[in-house]
């Protein structure tokens, strides 16, 4: 029975969206919690809009085992012939559900508000921005109780040994690709105890899913994120040569590549990677948006509207035209996520497997060193051969369908420098003239995500942090004139970024480019501040661009 809503919205009426563990395509549900991924209570909860924001539900935890809530859930929907009021509703959920019982303040024991890098920062004003930037650590550090541990089926949050690092806002749990860079700034900071911790926690959740999921909570372990666990290894072994934590986590490093490669599709005479997670139904965490999108389909495509809309949230870029085929612009009716194949998803992978033949070399493990070489060779040749695209001087994503270039700019088309993946030197003249011919050069407030201006939030006039990093990083592997710009560009981001902090006493998840330190907009929820990526890389960059030594 399709979800019908009287005009007066008084009434919620039972809409079974799917009471199956199972689509009739074969999917699975999100997960397996009849709670928080599928199932009557989720769905009129949900649906009957109680909270404004959907994520807040599903982050609550339960008073009771969920079998009794259910239950009792099921004997008030009986009682009423399915017909529920929105304050029987809220009445049920205040009676059963309860947030904040899952995390602690916790302070790492290794945090310290005066890093030796301060030091070398000449620049007095952006010395005490730093400063101010360190002190945000606290704020975003948690640890999960072990309440959460004793009953894992009352809460959505998944339990973690170590203290966690969350970005800030709405977000109150890990994530997997913001990680990187929080990593970068803790390891700026001297907090290794901290930084290896996050990676222990990683390594808890491969050998839990046999993957990273995308986020610390059971709606997302169907679905993962860009797979930066072994670069985050790479960066803590630079900074800390820990080889006795690479050795007792190699496999694990591994185990999570294999994952990926395991999803593979042939496209060409090439094995490449895109982002399709597969899972029915909405995303427990904005259900009722992607529950009110799929109704606009017919019921033979919503099982792809839900897998596409996952694949975006699995990619990091949800939303974007990126994804979106249909004519300039675009909106999500026209989200088809897997039919790209992502230039940056490949290039990730092509570093895990050079960074895996590095370690195992460190190690003394030949043959796996020959292995991992052998795949990243054919990695390399296969971005070259499918996504570069000689006219322009640049990597494309690829259109599946029609097997072409999707000719926009976005800054993951230059993920292969990011990850020192490139065919020859020349390459570096070719994406400078590239990226001074798009006109990415004049922005003040950072790179946005794209040149169109969708609503959406990972496009134009959006800048986000690891985006500014695929950038700037991409340059500083290039020539001299590469390198000054990648210079420039990383001062003008700080500061966009300190400028925000004066006017706000915040750092945010996205800035808008075309204003130095204004928040960017846009997207499913209102800008979220912390925020931990952009903390990270804001003190990264700061160690690298803002420094007597460099």
């Amino acid at each position: 029975m399709a979800a019908k809503w009287w005009p007066s919205t008084l009434f919620v009426l039972l809409a079974v969206f799917n009471n199956k563990h199972v689509s009739s395509d074969g999917l699975p549900p999100t997960c397996d919690s009849e709670v928080y991924c599928y199932g009557d209570l989720l769905h009129v909860v949900q649906t009957a809009g109680i909270f404004p924001d959907s994520k807040t539900f599903v982050d609550m935890s339960m008073l009771r085992e969920p079998r009794h809530i259910l239950d009792d859930f099921e004997h008030l929907l009986a009682e009423n012939n399915g017909n529920l009021t929105k304050q029987q509703v809220q009445t049920f959920v205040d009676a059963n559900f309860k947030s904040d019982l899952e995390l602690e303040d916790w302070v790492p024991p290794d945090f310290t508000p005066f890093p030796s890098f301060l030091k070398d920062v000449t620049d007095e004003d952006m010395r005490t921005f730093a400063w101010n930037v360190i002190a945000i650590w606290p704020k975003l550090t948690r640890r999960i109780k072990q309440t959460v541990s004793e009953h894992p089926s009352r809460h959505s949050i998944i339990y973690l040994p170590n203290g966690i690092v969350v970005p800030g806002g709405r977000f109150r749990e890990s994530y997997y690709w913001d990680t990187y860079w929080i990593i970068k700034g803790l390891l700026a900071s001297e907090m290794h105890t901290t930084a290896r911790g996050l990676l222990d926690n990683f390594v808890h959740l491969i050998k839990t899913y046999g993957f990273i999921p995308n986020g610390g909570r059971v709606y997302f372990t169907r679905r993962s994120q860009p797979p930066l666990f072994t670069s985050m290894s790479m960066e803590y072994f630079k900074y800390t040569g820990n080889i006795t934590w690479v050795r007792r986590n190699i496999e694990f490093m591994e185990k999570e590549v294999l994952s990926w490669q395991s999803q593979m599709i042939k496209v060409g005479k090439h094995m490449l990677a895109r982002y399709l997670p597969k899972s029915t139904g909405p995303r427990a965490e904005s259900y009722k948006e992607d529950y009110t999108l799929a109704m606009r389909f017919p019921e033979r495509e919503r099982d792809r509207v839900y897998v596409d809309l996952k694949a975006c949230a699995e990619s990091g870029w949800d939303f974007s035209s990126r994804w979106f085929y249909g004519g300039a612009g675009g909106n999500l009716s026209q989200l088809h996520t897997g039919r790209t194949l992502p230039v940056d998803l490949n290039a990730y992978l092509g570093k895990c497997y050079h960074d895996l033949a590095h370690f195992y070399s460190v190690l003394g493990n030949p043959i796996k060193q020959n292995y991992w070489n052998v795949e990243y060779d054919k990695m390399k040749y296969a971005i070259y051969d499918v996504f570069w695209n000689e006219t322009d001087g640049t990597w494309y994503d690829f259109d599946l369908k029609q097997n072409v270039h999707r000719r926009q700019f976005f800054p993951s088309n230059l993920a292969p420098l990011w990850a020192g993946i490139h065919h020859d030197g020349s390459v570096h003249d070719f994406v400078y003239d590239y990226l001074q011919r798009s006109g990415i050069f004049d922005y003040l407030g950072g790179t946005p995500a794209s040149t169109q201006q969708t609503g959406e939030q990972w496009d134009y006039p959006n800048a986000w942090a690891p985006l500014q990093d695929i950038i700037i990083t991409a340059l500083r592997r290039g020539n001299q004139k590469s390198r000054e710009m990648a210079a420039r560009l990383a001062r003008l981001w700080v500061t966009a970024n300190a400028i925000g902090f004066k006017n706000s006493g915040e750092l945010f998840e996205k800035y808008d480019a075309l204003v130095p330190g204004r928040y960017g907009g846009g997207g499913e929820y209102i800008v979220q501040a912390g925020f931990g990526w952009t903390n990270g890389l804001a003190l990264d960059l700061i160690t690298k661009y803002f420094t007597r030594t460099n």
